[in-house]
């Protein structure tokens, strides 16, 4: 390894350092009662219009979500003294995903449009439990029941929300609704970084964590250059995939915590009466490298 790589090892190192001190933090906030919401704040007030959902639950368990998936990455990595290729890029990209879930819904400034895009989210989840249930192999009797059943609450559930939608958003189909989760990392990315190459990298690491998630072959075909090349002793040669910090997974770790800084600031600020927010009562954390 040369100097410079050297050197570069050894910042993602120190950066992840940094990393894993604020994602013990964050993880901390959520081992005990909820951050409170204060009155008059906007979530406070987000939650009083309908009673079907609560945007603080979806956006409390998508940072839950995301801090407990970085949390794990990084005590993994201590532990096993280990860079494993493409699985600590699949946990990362499921941070990166919640993280951004949770900034999408609390950044429009009116509350309708927040309110729209949680019944979005949600409307989305039952959609897709909705699909998992009906495609479940039930052989028994019995079984059958317990299948016919969670379909009757999920399709209650969406009558439930439907009202909801027709208020926010007329000819809004709840069974039909689908969110994209690329425009939302890319939407997110945007309002956290003034920077283009910012954005665009992050919608690259997005893009290479969903590779490595589906076990993709052009995941370890497109490194090929990066990796080692070793001889079978039968015949033959392979490349040797390696987990790289410097270009892989650092920029991974950094990009799912810059988005979960920004969602955790968003949450306090939406969380907070206007003017009352200090150290005190603030978890958010902004992170910069």
């Amino acid at each position: 390894m040369d100097t410079v790589r050297t050197d570069e090892y050894r910042a993602w190192e120190a950066r992840l350092g940094r990393i894993s001190e604020a994602a013990t933090q964050w993880q901390q906030s959520f081992n005990g009662a909820p951050a409170t919401v204060e009155p008059g704040s906007d979530l406070a007030d987000d939650d009083v219009t309908f009673e079907s959902f609560s945007i603080l639950n979806l956006v409390g368990y998508s940072l839950a979500a995301a801090t407990e998936h970085l949390d794990f990455t990084l005590t993994a990595m201590k532990q096993t003294s280990t860079l494993y290729p493409t699985a600590y890029l699949t946990v990362l990209r499921t941070s990166l995903l919640a993280a951004s879930h949770a900034a999408w819904m609390l950044t429009p400034t009116q509350r309708s449009e927040r309110q729209l895009r949680a019944l979005q989210f949600l409307s989305d989840d039952v959609r897709t439990q909705l699909v998992m249930v009906r495609e479940a192999f039930a052989p028994k009797d019995a079984e059958r029941t317990a299948k016919e059943r969670m379909i009757e609450v999920l399709l209650e559930r969406q009558a439930q929300l439907q009202p909801i939608a027709d208020a926010l958003k007329p000819g809004l189909q709840v069974d039909k609704c689908r969110i994209n989760n690329t425009s939302i990392i890319e939407s997110v990315a945007q309002a956290a970084h003034d920077e283009d190459v910012v954005q665009g990298g992050v919608n690259h690491i997005w893009r290479s964590g969903s590779a490595a998630a589906h076990g993709s072959r052009g995941f370890a075909t497109i490194r090929l250059k990066q990796n080692t090349i070793v001889e079978a002793p039968t015949g033959g040669k392979y490349s040797l995939l390696r987990g790289d910090l410097v270009n892989d997974i650092g920029p991974a770790a950094a990009a799912a915590t810059l988005a979960l800084s920004f969602a955790f600031k968003m949450f306090d600020e939406r969380r907070l009466e206007p003017n009352t927010a200090s150290a005190d009562n603030t978890i958010q954390m902004p992170y910069r490298y």
